[in-house]
């Protein structure tokens, strides 16, 4: 019996981490894979292209874990999220939101740092093993936008906190989808075509949609 008990402590946990990175929340990977498809209109694609790609997925996972970590730290620590997830809210379709790990006490403080942390560094290695994989042999400005766009995605709510600005959500989130289309293909193919852009500012124009309806409801 203590056994079980033991195991069910662990899925709960583990189901936990998956609720505090929303790793739900697929739809990031739209622009991922847009952008690879987009490579068919490179000349050739290089070496390493598919290793590469894979770790720009990883990056993109891992990245959204560790803003998603953190906005669930801010938000309990500001006291938001105990009051927006409280039992007995006027919003009747609240008691069936998924449940805060924070809020509900299923993780600690402490234990929500090392996960953003942890998934920072993640990132981070994916982010290099990309280039990496590519044998570095890509537009010098691809990898330090690359950095720049990774560092502004975990301040949505933590360091510069964006989305406590007016209209900064919506700037974070228009910045950070688009630039999932641009870089994934510019980091790879080498180039950055017009279309390739057009179709990141729509990216990140309709995902500033998707948010801004979940918000307004």
């Amino acid at each position: 019996m203590n056994t079980y008990a033991v195991d069910v402590s662990r899925t709960r946990k583990l189901a936990a981490y998956a609720q505090l990175g929303k790793i739900r929340v697929y739809h990031h990977l739209y622009e991922w894979l847009l952008g690879v498809l987009l490579l068919n209109m490179a000349p050739s694609p290089p070496h390493g292209w598919l290793t590469a790609s894979i770790l720009v997925l990883v990056l993109i996972v891992s990245a959204q874990a560790a803003a998603c970590a953190l906005d669930d730290l801010t938000g309990f620590r500001d006291g938001s999220d105990v009051e927006n997830y409280r039992k007995g809210s006027l919003d009747p379709d609240a008691p069936k939101m998924l449940p805060k790990p924070l809020v509900v006490g299923l993780l600690t403080e402490r234990e929500v740092i090392v996960f953003a942390g942890g998934a920072t560094l993640v990132a981070a290695a994916a982010l290099l093993g990309a280039f990496a994989s590519l044998d570095w042999d890509v537009s010098v400005g691809a990898p330090i936008a690359s950095l720049l766009v990774l560092a502004l995605t975990i301040q949505y709510s933590s360091g510069i906190k964006f989305s406590y600005w007016p209209g900064g959500a919506e700037f974070h989130i228009f910045v950070v989808n688009a630039a999932l289309l641009v870089l994934t293909y510019w980091a790879i193919a080498g180039d950055l075509p017009t279309v390739v852009c057009l179709l990141g500012a729509l990216a990140g124009t309709w995902f500033v949609l998707v948010v801004g309806w979940g918000n307004v409801r």
